[in-house]
């Protein structure tokens, strides 16, 4: 949590590990460096399998957890693409409770990849709470947050900082 290393591939797993196992995911206080977006998948009827993230309270005056992305990072330097930080999306074709490919009874993902099978419309119970989320400057496809979700899903208590060349803050 110092910021030094990066935390990309560490939080892909705990999100995929919170959604999977049905847990909140907490984060601790500190500051976690991304590189590259980390996805919160949400299964087929994924009302009973949200990915619920929610930050470390800090003492009053102090820091809440902070994703950062660094100045001029490369996943994030088309000005032509919008690309978010943190993104919450449902995959219609995801069987609930199973790891990110196993298709759905019915998906046939070798005529359409698995990955193609996303929605927003039918997201559900998602949330992200008491976080922070810093965007260097250089990053002109950056987002801080994606998330276009229906019933019960919530962004509270997330303050994004972006630099002059972000495309959003949040979307969705």
């Amino acid at each position: 949590p110092t910021g030094n290393m990066d935390s990309t591939v560490a939080l892909q797993r705990a999100f995929v590990a919170a959604r999977t196992d049905n847990v909140t995911l907490f984060v601790p206080l500190g500051c976690f460096r991304l590189t590259d977006t980390v996805t919160a998948t949400q299964p087929r009827n994924g009302r009973w399998q949200p990915t619920v993230v929610v930050g470390e309270r800090p003492e009053t005056g102090g820091r809440a957890p902070t994703f950062f992305l660094p100045p001029g990072t490369p996943a994030f330097s088309d000005p032509e693409v919008s690309k978010p930080v943190l993104f919450f999306i449902t995959n219609w074709c995801l069987e609930p409770g199973a790891a990110l490919g196993v298709a759905a009874l019915g998906c046939n993902t070798s005529a359409q990849p698995l990955h193609d099978w996303h929605s927003s419309a039918y997201q559900f119970n998602m949330a992200l709470q008491g976080v922070d989320i810093i965007l260097g400057e250089n990053n002109p496809s950056a987002v801080g947050v994606d998330m276009n979700a229906a019933q019960g899903s919530t962004i509270e208590n997330v303050n994004v900082f972006a630099g002059p060349d972000a495309q959003a803050g949040v979307a969705g």
